[in-house]
């Protein structure tokens, strides 16, 4: 591996192993790494810089011993995230079959992954989707553990469309929900696809809005139109509940879809007015427990209220 250092003559041995653990780093990541000292570092650094307590060989020579440190400590971790991640990646339909089985107790049938294209898979990487099976189950399968919705805290529980989870492979946007009250609040100001897509937004709610967005995000991930849609009520809590268990169980990386400071769109109607939609994942109305309606009027660039596209394969 040849690597630019700058200022430093070699890779340091916490970068090289950190690099092995994750499998994940370019030669410029790894360059960044040894440039920049790990999480829980940067205050003391700065506090040592400004007083002049080491020369630099002296100060990159601490930084190298904490850093070492840090990756020691965090080794299984890391290297746990890795192999979810590379279990994930080379066979969906064994990884899921599994994460399946072990969660509801019991066997799932989980089809052949659909023939995938290379342009479809560029995207996949680009806008950080996940593939993940939604099996034909209920509520009542769900483990313990689940977070299920709260039908009728806010809502008459008669008035929802109630929506069955499909047995599809879908592709779920993992872009964190939006931590403030501001136009680029989702993913914490890094939304790779809002910004290929400008002007439009994710804040720009409307029937023809959405499926504006839907249209072209169809283009970028080189499927039909109508593989597009804003997930149900249904799918978006279990996909919530499945992102905090593969953090908990397998070390990996997925937002917390129940911490918005936004509420999300859901493809379930109002039986009775079409003129208000379901929203949910709230955090201060329950997260991922949250279902509540809203009326359409006047919801144009509301940052209160915005959506993540689901696509079917």
């Amino acid at each position: 591996m040849e690597v630019n250092m700058g200022a430093l003559s070699r890779i340091p041995s916490w970068v090289k192993r950190l690099d092995d653990l994750s499998g994940n780093f370019t030669n410029k990541g790894i360059d960044g790494l040894a440039k920049y000292p790990m999480p829980g570092l940067v205050n003391r650094l700065c506090e040592m810089v400004i007083d002049k307590v080491f020369s630099p060989d002296e100060l990159e020579a601490w930084i190298n011993e904490r850093s070492q440190s840090w990756v020691d400590e965090h080794a299984e971790e890391i290297a746990n995230s890795r192999i979810s991640q590379i279990a994930l990646q080379a066979d969906p339909r064994i990884f899921w079959s599994k994460v399946w089985n072990q969660l509801l107790g019991k066997s799932i049938f989980v089809p052949p992954v659909p023939k995938i294209k290379g342009k479809t898979k560029i995207a996949i990487e680009r806008y950080k989707l996940i593939l993940v099976f939604l099996p034909v189950i209920s509520e009542a399968d769900y483990p313990e553990s689940f977070v299920k919705p709260n039908w009728g805290r806010y809502i008459t529980e008669d008035k929802i469309e109630r929506k069955p989870l499909p047995g599809r492979w879908v592709l779920v946007e993992t872009i964190a929900p939006p931590c403030s009250d501001s136009p680029k609040a989702y993913g914490h100001g890094e939304d790779v696809l809002m910004n290929d897509l400008k002007p439009l937004s994710r804040f720009e709610f409307g029937n023809f809005a959405i499926e504006n967005i839907a249209r072209e995000f169809a283009k970028l991930l080189g499927l039909p139109s109508r593989a597009l849609r804003l997930p149900t009520i249904e799918e978006r809590n279990l996909i919530g509940n499945l992102f905090l268990c593969l953090n908990a169980n397998m070390n990996m990386d997925l937002p917390d879809l129940g911490s918005g400071y936004s509420w999300e769109a859901c493809l379930n109607k109002h039986r009775g007015d079409n003129n208000e939609s379901f929203v949910v994942g709230l955090q201060g109305r329950g997260g991922l427990a949250n279902v509540d309606l809203i009326s359409n009027n006047g919801l144009s660039n509301n940052y209160s209220l915005g959506y993540r596209l689901l696509a079917v394969l």
